[in-house]
């Protein structure tokens, strides 16, 4: 159902040195009201000479935020396993089970955040991760779960998520998403925008740019799109758009 109102108007755990420069090995904190030991690490790459940044990352927060004061790529972890550990038992965890590099290939960073299936149950382990970086550079992210959060990039942004919420403003340049489950929040988009998503709810507002659509279930709200609404499949849910000055193409 359309509803159209019109407004006016295998693991290698540690970073490579000489690749990317650790600010801080680690702060290890034993939380014992929440039974979980927490350690923050922070490092960095050059960005001279990158066109791209990828993410792989699986559960944790992601908040990505392009910085038009910095010429590197920033990345803050946050760390969190339970039951708590001793610093040896951490230190063991770490290398055995996660994977937490930044590193360089040609004009692409790489920036990997994985945790082994074989910790999961155990350790219930999950990554924060906050990344800074030039917001010129291109990023390409495949995440887990867990909320992901992109602002302030003026490049091209390609985001591949399995479940939980993505959160994506403030960008100027294409953006595509493939989702498999969980809600979106997007605004303040300078480009096309294109969304492939099994289920889950999509707002959208203030899209200067043309939409392709491809959903199969699960309400959408648009408000504010400067160009067409091309659905590329038959959506089972209720669509509501206003403030719309292009066509609705549909499938046949």
């Amino acid at each position: 159902m359309i509803r159209t109102t019109s407004h006016s108007g295998t693991h290698q755990p540690r970073l490579q040195s000489g690749i990317a420069v650790l600010i801080a090995a680690g702060i290890l904190l034993a939380a014992n009201a929440s039974a979980a030991t927490v350690s923050e690490r922070q490092f960095s790459l050059p960005a001279n000479g990158l066109r791209e940044l990828r993410i792989h990352a699986d559960d944790g927060k992601l908040t990505v935020v392009g910085n038009t004061e910095i010429k590197e790529v920033w990345v803050r972890a946050t760390i969190r396993v339970r039951p708590t550990l001793t610093d040896k038992e951490f230190s063991d965890f770490f290398d055995n089970w996660l994977r937490l590099t930044l590193n360089k290939h040609g004009r692409t960073a790489q920036l990997e955040a994985t945790i082994s299936p074989m910790a999961i149950s155990e350790y219930q382990p999950r990554i924060d991760l906050v990344v800074d970086l030039p917001p010129e550079m291109d990023l390409i992210i495949v995440d887990g779960q867990g909320v992901v959060e992109i602002s302030g990039m003026r490049s091209e942004v390609e985001v591949t998520d399995g479940s939980g919420k993505l959160l994506i403003r403030n960008i100027i340049g294409n953006v595509t998403i493939i989702d498999e489950a969980g809600s979106m929040e997007i605004s303040d988009i300078t480009g096309d925008l294109q969304i492939k998503d099994r289920t889950g709810s999509i707002t959208a507002e203030k899209v200067d740019g043309t939409m392709f659509l491809d959903k199969r279930s699960g309400q959408v709200s648009i408000d504010g799109l400067s160009g067409d609404l091309i659905i590329e499949s038959r959506l089972r849910g209720e669509l509501d758009i206003s403030d719309h000055a292009g066509k609705v193409i549909r499938p046949d």
